[in-house]
């Protein structure tokens, strides 16, 4: 069985693939770098689901991958196509991380065959758990699944799943057809489009004892979409985009909440222009951002300079300050203060403490007792 990496096309039509750029490449090889491991920074990706009944997080993550040749149910045979498609070093990173996080890790193996063909029960997916392969004590780490039992499995992790619901129409772009397929209702089976595919932490940041520092989602801007937010890179921002994706935004921010680590939007162009932007972002509203020159995987330079400052961007303390209800004005030097407005448009971003003093702020109470 041969296994490939997934990638974004057209619903429609797989073989339009998704805007790209071809100076800064795919954004994710920005950060699997030598450069950040020296920072003691590695990255992961999975797909993960949220318990809509309570908002939390559910401890399963799957990995996606794509057959395009041959099939089979034999484990050691799936490791060895699994191990040949990933390497060894990034399949045992994905696998350390979920160990030490406590999550439970399968690869979800996904024949490349027509939207419609997941009508047919005879078309399955192979769900691959890592764990059971590994302790092999006699539990079987391969399940084939049609499409009904899949969709009834993510109802189990879902729960409240009649709430979480797309429209008749579904994705425009998809890595899978099954993705797609799951997206949109189909009358034929009596779907209606409430089981749709778990949604995905584009890159993961940690440290060398696998605690989780951020959690970054990438965004196109380009010129010419159906649907325009912002005429330029200075201009992005994670409010243009919650409503349309709630789903999405809202599964990364209950994500966020419950590793209580950064979350950064990171907006690049698949046009002419020459800029990045990344933005600090918590509860769902922008406390912060920067504009960086576009990075360029064709020279190492380049690459290395905006790692440099996102790093630094990382590790900059950003003091919070906002004027309470009772018109005092205070600061916050925990970021994840229980005090902080909500409505992030009430803050003021200071770089240090003593520009929120000399702003004649004064120390949050909490925040002084941590």
């Amino acid at each position: 069985m041969k296994l490939k990496i997934p990638y974004h096309s057209l619903s429609t039509n797989r073989s339009k693939l998704a805007e790209s750029n071809p100076i800064c490449g795919d954004p994710m090889q920005w950060f699997d770098t030598e450069y950040f491991r020296n920072e003691s920074l590695y990255s992961t990706t999975f797909d993960f689901f949220i318990n809509w009944s309570n908002n939390t997080f559910q401890p399963i993550a799957w990995v996606k991958r794509v057959i395009y040749s041959g099939f089979t149910i034999e484990p050691n045979e799936i490791m060895d196509s699994i191990i040949k498609c990933d390497g060894k070093d990034k399949f045992e990173t994905v696998k350390n991380f979920c160990y030490k996080n406590g999550i439970n890790l399968s690869y979800i193996l996904i024949p490349e065959i027509p939207t419609d063909a997941w009508i047919d029960n005879n078309n399955k997916v192979i769900l691959f758990d890592v764990k059971k392969f590994e302790e092999n004590n006699g539990a079987n780490p391969v399940s084939p699944m049609s499409v009904k039992e899949l969709i009834g499995l993510i109802h189990s992790y879902k729960v409240d799943y009649k709430s979480v619901r797309m429209d008749s129409e579904g994705l425009k772009l998809s890595t899978t057809s099954l993705e797609y397929f799951l997206s949109m209702w189909n009358n034929k089976i009596g779907y209606k489009g409430d089981a749709i595919y778990p949604g995905d932490a584009d890159i993961i940041l940690f440290d060398e004892d696998y605690c989780p520092k951020a959690i970054i989602e990438i965004k196109k801007h380009s010129i010419g979409s159906v649907k325009r937010y912002a005429s330029t890179i200075e201009e992005e921002n994670i409010s243009l985009y919650v409503k349309g994706d709630k789903l999405k935004y809202q599964s990364l921010d209950i994500l966020q909440r419950h590793w209580n680590c950064d979350f950064y939007m990171l907006f690049y162009p698949t046009t002419s222009e020459t800029s990045i932007k990344i933005q600090k972002v918590s509860e769902l509203k922008a406390l912060t951002s920067k504009v960086l020159p576009l990075p360029n995987v064709h020279s190492p330079v380049a690459l290395q300079n905006f790692q440099s400052q996102f790093v630094d961007f990382m590790n900059a303390k950003m003091i919070i300050a906002n004027t309470t209800s009772k018109n005092q004005k205070v600061y916050h030097t925990n970021p994840h203060c229980k005090y902080i407005p909500y409505d992030k448009t009430k803050i003021i971003p200071f770089e240090s403490e003593q520009q929120a003093i000399e702003n004649n702020y004064h120390l949050c109470t909490a925040c002084s007792k941590e």
